[in-house]
């Protein structure tokens, strides 16, 4: 029998050599049994009785307030239940009687670790013994994500897969203004936090605000198909807007100018408005007269919409010769200086024809009627001519009070007054058409003539 001899120190190096995964797992078993030694070297035990334990072993952290304060020590499971037992250092204990215990996961994006975060009891209350149980009422076992997913139904899971593919396909390319926004929600964070204060410190009003949103979520869902429309109508209207929003944008940049130019207008307009009630007062009974007019603009504007294509053309052509006109505009400020004393001077004279435009209507409206009969030849118009015993005598020795008392039948008036042939005179004295001018004692021409009236035929001895 042969006996070997054990290997130097160079042949076990060579032998590490060409295996190094024994060196490595001896390390790992160093490793694991100094971290199994430190969880279980805390100077303190308690345990808590969770309803699953899930990715909860021993080693991991144990947290008071947020500090680290011990390790979890063990896990067993009894009669259905998980019981955690946890090592707690001596700067944290004792712990009292309320003190609760909370699964947390181990990293805000980790869903394999996990951590006991406790929250101690008051310190009033009796202390907890060593090796003692904290009640099941306070423990608190994390909610897993698919607990979550497990409540919604095969259609709404559906449905949210949808809305998260869209948000994800809608927040792509946007990742700057996310940052932005994420920079800005700490005022909006506490602006929320003093509106939940505020409710918190009223809860009658925080009732009210949840019995009527019941109330608003019952009658929204027996209106679902209204809803549904009203949605839809709105998601096409954000679309419109977004096709647009370069436009909008210009719509915007304009629009503080645009106010200011309301704001003098209206301010301006304040100032007129107690003029305007009397001006109201006036149209008034031509506003409720208008309800007759409804057919006739009715027609009116049917007609009015078989000529637009027509006025759509003038418009176009109107639209050519705008450089024309831009030019003829160019040109009229010089005949307008000249055309100014003009328009002054005939202001007062239309100032006295605008009172007689009814007697002007009228006038027009009889010399239609009176060419429209025509017989085979060409229109005609009947003519009825009178005439007085005085009518060759162009100049009459007497007045024209002398003459009217002669023909009692006959009315002067000289200018005649605008209304007189409605029995309604509006007298305009400015222009010549005042109370004198229904006299005829009063006759310009006669008052006109040099020396005064000429004497009456009796006054001469002659017969009228």
């Amino acid at each position: 029998m042969t006996q070997t001899s054990p290997p130097g120190p160079g042949g076990v190096a060579r032998a590490l050599i060409r295996r190094p995964w024994i060196a490595i797992a001896a390390a790992v078993a160093v490793a694991f049994t100094l971290w199994v030694l430190s969880t279980r070297s805390e100077p303190h035990h308690v345990r808590v009785a969770l309803p699953n334990a899930l990715s909860l072993v021993s080693g991991l952290d144990v947290q008071v307030d947020g500090v680290d304060a011990g390790k979890i020590s063990k896990v067993d499971y009894r009669d259905g239940k998980a019981v955690v037992e946890m090592g707690i250092d001596d700067d944290h204990w004792p712990l009292h009687e309320g003190t609760t215990a909370r699964v947390r996961y181990g990293t805000t994006v980790g869903n394999g670790t996990r951590r006991l975060d406790v929250e101690p009891g008051p310190a009033s209350a009796p202390a907890l013994a060593d090796g003692g149980i904290i009640a099941a009422q306070h423990a608190y076992p994390t909610v897993e994500i698919d607990e979550v997913f497990n409540t919604l139904d095969r259609r709404t899971r559906k449905h949210l897969q949808g809305t998260v593919k869209r948000a994800a396909d809608g927040l792509s390319g946007h990742a700057g203004a996310l940052n932005r926004g994420v920079a800005q929600s700490a005022k909006g964070l506490t602006a929320t936090s003093a509106l939940v204060q505020d409710l918190a410190a009223d809860t009658g009003a925080m009732r009210g605000l949840v019995v009527n949103a019941h109330r608003t979520a019952r009658v929204l869902a027996a209106r679902r198909d209204a809803v549904s429309d009203l949605v839809n109508v709105a998601a096409s209207t954000f679309d419109e807007f977004g096709s647009r929003s370069a436009a909008v944008q210009e719509s915007l940049s304009l629009l503080p100018g645009t106010l200011t130019e309301v704001r003098g207008t209206l301010r301006r307009l304040d100032t007129s408005v107690d003029g305007l009630h009397p001006l109201f007062a006036d149209l008034r009974p031509g506003a409720a007269s208008l309800r007759s007019l409804a057919p006739v603009a009715r027609a009116a504007v049917t007609r009015l919409r078989r000529v637009a294509p027509t006025g759509t053309g003038a418009l176009d052509a109107l639209g050519e010769a705008a450089p024309d006109v831009r030019a003829l505009l160019a040109e009229a400020p010089p005949v307008v200086e000249q055309l100014t004393p003009t328009l002054e001077k005939l202001a007062p004279m239309l100032a006295c024809v605008r009172p007689y435009a009814p007697e002007a209507a009228g006038t027009l409206s009889n010399w239609a009627s009176y060419t429209k009969n025509y017989d085979g030849i060409s229109h005609y118009a009947r003519v009825k001519v009178t005439a007085s015993p005085y009518s060759l005598n162009s100049t009459p020795d007497f007045t024209t009070a002398a003459y009217m008392k002669l023909l009692p039948m006959l009315s002067y008036a000289l200018p005649r007054p605008p209304g007189l042939n409605a029995g309604k005179p509006w007298f305009v004295p400015e222009c010549g058409a005042g109370p004198d001018s229904l006299d005829p004692a009063k006759d310009p021409e006669d008052t006109a003539r040099p020396g005064g009236p000429r004497p009456t035929r009796a006054a001469k001895g002659g017969t009228p």
